[in-house]
């Protein structure tokens, strides 16, 4: 029967090896991620799906839709909303298509749900490693970047230049070498080997994170540490041991901005400070002032309906309304200009292109009037945002419960190591959240997310490590 599987039959069984379909994944989802066309990643995961359904209906496998419950609620939620929007105001589909188009790196939980738990764990292991090469050939790419570009220029952001293959990103690539940075310190801790030049592979990450970076990726890294530290690390010894890790950290961040780029370390100076002569109504930096509006400013103008269940999807200060507002692409193309009331009223005097243009510090993120969870409130209101903050405690103790079980049955095995290193980027991700749209740059989230289900669904096929105690 058509969508008909038996019980405990894999969704996925192809005439050739088990490697095949995660090792498809990964290695699509890594180059995208590295790939200087967004466009190529803003539309890979909804075609991938949508090849995936027909496979599954060809091949007459059942579409896991038991196990996306998560997604499938969110994605409740986010029509519901938009379905009251277009019955009480003038809200445009245009803008919920874009928004969808720019939140679709979330399908790729749907991909790993048809793997079994053994080709999860066969894609966890193998995406770690391509991370760390491709790392590595991009920070070759950096440093020439870098050393093509040594001079520091206190007008633009500190690693403006330094961008990979990225294109025109630097804190896209930063934000990617910080989860390079984790992988590398992971493979130096449980890979006995060479463990010297695992060292180096580590400080050469580190070095090119630094030197690409503006203070939010510092603050995002260090912060996620200590949140870390505080609601998941269980034990005295262990905490103890992780807080002077967070300590030797920062020290060790800041020695090296010292030693490779002493001008960064001024610069973030300056972004310390609340004055902002590019903001038209004086004072706040863009993003302070983007937060007042939003907490403050607008439930006190608007009804009470918006302060409930927002402006819309796509419609205040997500990435999907800001391309569509024609003031944030290099080239708007063959995008449409279709900029909302809410945009107009709250957030374009923030962007005064023409300040921001003539002042220091013109294009840093502390300017930049939009963050994941500021326009989750603007968009959905008090009511998605509740919701969304729901989601992601749930998974967050979900998968630290499933650890731990995982843990006391089979110890520290490759899945669980993996599944820890999931669950701290799974917070660092959140928490950048306060600093930029990150949940729609595709090119991070398309493999950050194939990661997070992989190495959680690994955790159902628990290999023991080898006694030599290497991965």
């Amino acid at each position: 029967m058509l969508l008909a599987r038996k019980k405990n039959e894999p969704y996925y069984r192809g005439t050739g090896s088990k490697k095949n379909l995660p090792s498809i994944l990964v290695i699509s989802s890594i180059l995208i991620g590295w790939s200087p066309w967004q466009e190529i990643a803003l539309l890979f995961p909804s075609i991938a799906s949508i090849l995936l359904i027909i496979f599954l209906i060809v091949r007459q496998k059942g579409i896991p839709f038991s196990h996306l419950y998560d997604l499938l609620l969110y994605l409740w939620c986010i029509l519901m909303i938009t379905f009251l929007h277009m019955a009480c105001d003038t809200y445009s589909l245009i803008h919920f298509s874009f928004w969808l188009v720019t939140h679709s790196s979330l399908l790729m939980i749907f991909h790993v749900r048809v793997l079994t738990p053994e080709e999860a764990a066969y894609g966890t292991k193998l995406f770690v490693k391509l991370y760390i090469i491709t790392a590595l050939i991009e920070s070759v790419v950096a440093l020439k970047q870098y050393y093509q570009n040594v001079s520091f220029q206190e007008s633009a952001a500190a690693g403006d230049f330094i961008v990979g293959t990225l294109g025109n990103n630097s804190h896209l690539f930063a934000m990617k070498m910080i989860v390079a940075v984790i992988f590398a310190f992971i493979l130096l801790k449980y890979k006995k080997k060479y463990r010297f030049l695992k060292l180096i592979l580590l400080f050469l990450f580190m070095q090119v994170w630094l030197l690409a970076s503006a203070l939010h990726t510092i603050i995002i890294m260090l912060l996620s540490f200590l949140l870390y530290w505080l609601f998941l690390i269980k034990g005295g010894r262990v905490k103890y041991k992780m807080m002077l890790g967070i300590v030797l950290a920062t020290l060790i961040i800041v020695g090296s901005l010292l030693l490779v780029q002493k001008s960064n370390i001024y610069y973030m100076g300056n972004k310390l400070s609340l004055n902002n002569l590019a903001n038209p109504s004086g004072g706040l930096f863009g993003k302070i002032e983007f937060y007042y509006r939003t907490v403050f400013i607008v439930p006190t103008q608007e009804s009470v309906f918006t302060s409930f269940l927002g402006f819309g999807p796509g419609s205040y200060s997500s990435r999907a309304s800001w391309i569509l507002s024609g003031n944030y692409l290099f080239s708007q193309g063959n995008i449409p200009v279709s900029t909302t009331r809410a945009w107009q009223i709250y957030l374009r005097d923030i962007w005064n292109t023409y300040l921001l243009s003539i002042y220091p510090w013109k294009k840093g993120v502390a300017n930049e009037p939009f963050a994941t969870w500021v326009s989750i409130l603007g968009e959905f209101g008090i009511v998605g945002l509740i919701f969304s903050l729901f989601i992601t405690i749930k998974i967050l103790k979900k998968n630290k419960r499933k650890i731990i079980l995982s843990t006391i049955k089979t110890g520290s095995s490759n899945s669980v190591i993996f599944a820890n290193v999931s669950l701290f980027l799974f917070v660092l991700v959140v928490v950048s959240f306060l600093f930029d749209n990150w949940l729609e740059y595709p090119r991070l989230m398309v493999p950050l997310v194939l990661f997070f289900s992989l190495a959680y669904k690994g955790l159902d096929y628990n290999k023991r490590i080898a006694s030599t105690g290497t991965l």
